[in-house]
């Protein structure tokens, strides 16, 4: 999901044999034009310098803040919480030049079977890319959680399952 699906797709990418089936929520990839901008650019060179620095706390503050943790439902902002309480930010401590190079056009190299996830009102950018991803990626189909924002995992978690289920069920 989200920032996990870039690490996913880089993985199906280079290691195509060992993909039995790929499921991609909310994904970003870098090189897709438009650019995230606005409510959907992520600062994640601040983020990591802000932890580097010893101010995680203040990383995790700015990131239930943002636009994409929006249309979580009250019964579950404690799970959300827990969920970034809990995060140890090695993703972004990790974060390279080599990691961020454009992909775009090696996508269609991804044979996998794919399911691309995005809620109903995700950002517009990642509606964008959850349907670019479903075109170029030659084994796809895609889902909209109806009524999800980005996290239609936590929000819509009864639908998600459902669809996850029925994609997982169908792999070889």
């Amino acid at each position: 999901m989200s920032q996990g699906a870039r690490v996913a797709l880089r993985f199906a990418i280079g290691s195509p044999e060992r993909v039995a089936g790929l499921v991609l929520d909310g994904a970003p990839f870098h090189g897709f034009r438009p650019e995230a901008r606005g409510e959907d650019s992520i600062p994640l060179d601040e983020y990591a310098a802000l932890v580097r620095a010893g101010r995680a706390d203040e990383m995790k503050r700015r990131w239930r803040e943002h636009a994409l943790m929006r249309g979580t439902p009250t019964e579950r902002q404690a799970l959300l919480g827990r969920i970034i309480d809990d995060y140890a930010a090695r993703d972004l401590l990790a974060l390279s030049a080599q990691q961020l190079d454009p992909i775009a056009d090696r996508l269609v190299s991804i044979a996998a079977p794919t399911l691309v996830i995005t809620g109903e009102h995700d950002t517009v950018w990642r509606r964008l890319v959850g349907d670019t991803l479903a075109q170029l990626l030659p084994n796809s189909r895609r889902a909209v959680i109806a009524g999800g924002h980005h996290l239609c995992n936590i929000s819509h978690a009864e639908e998600y399952n459902r669809l996850l289920t029925e994609f997982v069920t169908t792999l070889p």
